[in-house]
């Protein structure tokens, strides 16, 4: 069954479906507080342990809640972060999630997993923000 937090089911069939009959590889879908879903057309692992102070330097905590196999070949994992406390605007925090993940793909070649931190990274950061990008964020080192 599907984590308690996700709306329902829908969404990890109706991406599943998606996979199943495109070449999509992966599926990303935000769900703003309750977290995001990734579904892939390829096994997907576990975080490492670098994610927890990179979480933890922007204020939050993150944790797998779900890694489930829907077939051999397509997994899902749903990202949840802690709640936020004093969130300034929740205005871009999806584009900064996708942004950020993309980045960290495409121009750094990180795994898919790394990916998903940096974006959820990028996107708790623009809930601190009165701006839909928070103006710590660059593509500088």
């Amino acid at each position: 069954s599907s984590p308690s937090s996700l709306p329902s089911r829908g969404p990890l069939l109706s991406h599943r479906q998606l996979l199943d009959k495109s070449s999509v590889r992966r599926v990303l879908a935000s769900f703003g507080k309750h977290g995001v879903l990734l579904v892939a057309k390829e096994p997907l692992s576990p975080l490492p342990s670098t994610v927890t102070p990179l979480c933890r330097s922007i204020g939050g905590t993150l944790r797998i809640e779900a890694l489930t196999t829907t077939s051999p070949d397509i997994a899902a994992v749903h990202y949840v972060a802690d709640p936020v406390d004093n969130m300034v605007s929740s205005t871009g925090a999806g584009d900064n999630l996708l942004a950020g993940a993309a980045w960290a793909y495409a121009c750094r070649g990180v795994s898919v997993e790394k990916a998903m931190m940096v974006g959820m990274a990028t996107a708790r950061m623009s809930l601190f923000s009165e701006s839909a990008c928070h103006p710590d964020l660059s593509s500088e080192e």
